[in-house]
Formats: structure tokens, sequence, C-alpha cells
């Protein structure tokens, strides 16, 4: 509405000059007359709308670059955070496969003699408090990239009244042609 208002108002603070041409006829004679219309401004009335429509302006401009700088330290603290969780979930994810490969000796070795069930048992924990180690670097994992998600995908301004969610959702009314067929 400002920079509306700003659009409107600049041309005038400066003079309108406007030229009339035209034909007379005077007493039988062809004449050509040219009009001449000088309108000037009044010059603190329209400096005082303009500075003002300026100063909205640069209002909105600095509001929204607050929001684009809020926007993206959302993004970026969440990509570094969603970056973060990557490596400890391949480490997580490594130390599972190191700690099965344990277990699967252990078993190899108890059938064979060189182990007994407190060493398997001793394996198969420490399998499972990788996998829980794993599950919980998965689960920060997922929690990173739905914040990273959430802050790409969030709108900066809030939803219009304008918009098709924010109206209600009716079925149309019967129409007259229709409700007379169903009486018949």
């Amino acid at each position: 509405a400002s920079a509306f208002a700003k659009a409107l108002l600049t041309p005038r603070q400066y003079p309108d000059l406007v030229l009339g041409p035209g034909v007379g006829y005077d007493r039988g004679d062809h004449k050509l007359v040219f009009g001449l219309g000088l309108n000037l401004p009044d010059p603190v009335a329209q400096r005082h709308v303009i500075a003002s429509a300026v100063v909205a302006r640069s209002r909105a401009a600095l509001a929204v670059e607050r929001l684009q700088s809020v926007a993206l330290a959302e993004v970026s603290a969440a990509l570094a955070d969603y970056r973060a969780a990557q490596p400890a979930l391949a480490r997580a994810a490594a130390s599972v496969l190191d700690r099965a490969e344990t277990r699967g000796a252990v078993e190899r070795r108890r059938a064979l003699g060189g182990a007994d069930r407190g060493d398997l048992l001793a394996a198969r924990l420490l399998e499972v408090a990788d996998q829980r180690i794993l599950l919980a670097a998965r689960r920060a994992a997922a929690e990173a990239e739905g914040r990273l998600e959430l802050a790409i995908e969030r709108p900066i301004w809030p939803s219009s009244a304008l918009s098709t969610a924010a109206l209600p959702i009716e079925p149309p009314p019967p129409s007259n042609a229709a409700s007379a067929r169903s009486d018949l």
C-alpha cells in the first residue's frame, strides 16, 4: 500500500503542464487554438506523504530482512544438526556390524568348544547395546532431518485468509430443478 501511495504521489510533486490544441470558428474564420494550463502542487503536503510512504516501505523491508535472517538461521542450524548426525549414524552402524561379526566369531568358537555360554551372552549384550546406540543415532538423524525439512518448508508469512485451506468446505445448495424432480 505504501509503495502504491508513493507511486501515485511522486508525479504530483512536480508541476503539471497541460496543452490543449483545438480548432475554433470565430466570425467566419477558422482558428487554431492552443490552451496552456499549469497546475502547481503543494510541495509541503506531497513531500510529507511521500516521506511517510518511504518510511513505511523501509519498515516493511526491514521486517522482511528480519524474517529472512531468522529463516536462514533456522535452516543453517537444522542443516548443521543434520550433518552432525550423519557421521554418528555411520559410526553406530559400523559398530553394530563389528559386534555382529564378533558375536558370530564367539558362536563359532563355542561350537568348537573354545568359548562358554557367558562369552556368548556377553557378545550378544554388547551387540544389543550397540543396536540401541544405532537406534538412538537413527532417531537423532530423523529428528534432525525433520527439523531441516520443517525449516525449509515452513512459510515465512502467516497463511492468508484468501487461501483455500482457510475457506470452509460446504456442499453446494441443491438447485430448484433437482428439488422439483425429487418431488415427482
